[in-house]
């Protein structure tokens, strides 16, 4: 049998129309639009999540700290303590989270950081994005409230 008679269209075997492709390219298009805020909503979804499996983290490194030492972190200690650092974050990330030597802006990463958060730069570059209220709490009296 010959292939003209089986092609139909003057030689055109299996091909489509323009008609037919804007037509494929419009319902594309049509789910793309439909399937869009859907996609967005579950990557915020999971931003949110990460950031609160992170402040957990930072609340079992918390409680290990106090487990240790008896009293929570403080602000900034002075440098003739058995603290394992002066400041908060350095104390939690070695003595909470078990790391010996953090490295320099380690506070800008990893459990420290919120993913749905904007990058710092300017002043406030180097600080960490989670906070911690330390004002008013004093080593001693801490102690005395914990240990009785």
């Amino acid at each position: 049998m010959n292939n003209k008679h089986r092609a139909g269209r003057a030689g055109w075997f299996g091909a489509f129309s323009l008609l037919e492709l804007l037509v494929v390219m419009a319902i594309i298009a049509i789910l793309v639009a439909l399937l869009l805020p859907a996609l967005m909503r579950s990557q915020q979804k999971a931003m949110q999540v990460q950031c609160l499996s992170n402040l957990r983290q930072q609340g079992v490194a918390l409680h290990s700290f106090l487990a240790e030492y008896g009293f929570y972190p403080t602000w900034s200690a002075s440098s003739n303590t058995d603290l394992p650092g002066r400041w908060w974050a350095v104390q939690l990330e070695r003595a909470g989270f078990g790391v010996a030597n953090p490295g320099a802006l380690f506070y800008q990463q990893g459990v420290w950081r919120c993913p749905a958060a904007p990058t710092r730069d300017g002043n406030i570059g180097n600080c960490p994005y989670f906070g911690y209220n330390s004002f008013g709490l004093h080593r001693s009296e801490i102690g005395k409230t914990i240990l009785g």
